[in-house]
């Protein structure tokens, strides 16, 4: 059964080069009053994995990686002492974390690569359920920072009023109506910058955009 609440984690722009993100946790910080906010610097590794249990809901909006041949998949936090700042799948998993909903805006955070039994091991939002969380919105392709923080934005805000998963289809919508969005300029990716598959400049009401994407776990 899950026990109290810590509250509300933010963790955002571990690297210091997504802008959006940074205004994403300022914003996030005032739909979820009483949060505790890492950026930048402030959000290692051994920190965040030290508040991650008992924190709900957890919101990520930082550079993420898919699984390669050589290593697994991670969320990228500063590093610290004794930490490489890589959040890999393995650690999540290991984490008690209490019924927690979960935001990963970040990039291929449900994107694995399938061994000989035609599993996906190491795939970060089933990590996040593994570990005990009620619901994980997850991605499945790489997401503009611009994108990212205009559907965060509108999840947190409407998840009060609709639940977890009506507020992401409100998400879903007004990217695809391109209500209300200024993304007149492409931005950074929160991942791997591919230049054979640019994103930019980002008209929101693309499926590229909101179809990125998904939702895993209770609805409620």
């Amino acid at each position: 059964p899950p026990s109290a609440p810590a509250g509300a984690l933010v963790v955002a722009d571990a690297g210091g080069d997504l802008p959006g993100a940074r205004g994403e946790a300022k914003r996030l910080a005032e739909h979820l009053p009483g949060a505790r906010v890492l950026v930048g610097g402030e959000a290692t590794e051994a920190r965040v994995r030290a508040f991650l249990p008992g924190a709900d809901p957890i919101h990520f909006a930082v550079h993420g990686y898919p699984p390669g041949p050589e290593l697994p998949g991670f969320l990228a936090l500063a590093t610290g002492a004794g930490d490489d700042g890589r959040l890999t799948p393995a650690e999540v998993a290991a984490l008690p974390l209490t019924g927690a909903l979960v935001f990963l805006s970040a990039c291929e955070t449900s994107v694995g690569q399938p061994n000989a039994t035609d599993e996906l091991p190491d795939v970060l939002d089933r990590a996040f359920l593994h570990a005990g969380a009620r619901a994980v919105v997850s991605t499945r392709w790489p997401i503009n920072d611009a994108v990212a923080q205009a559907f965060s934005e509108v999840f947190h805000a409407e998840r009060a009023r609709l639940g977890a998963l009506g507020a992401f289809h409100a998400a879903q919508r007004r990217l695809a109506q391109g209500r209300g969005l200024d993304l007149a300029t492409a931005g950074p990716l929160r991942g791997f910058q591919r230049t054979a598959a640019p994103v930019g400049p980002p008209d929101a009401r693309a499926a590229r955009h909101w179809a990125a994407f998904v939702f895993h776990g209770n609805p409620r």
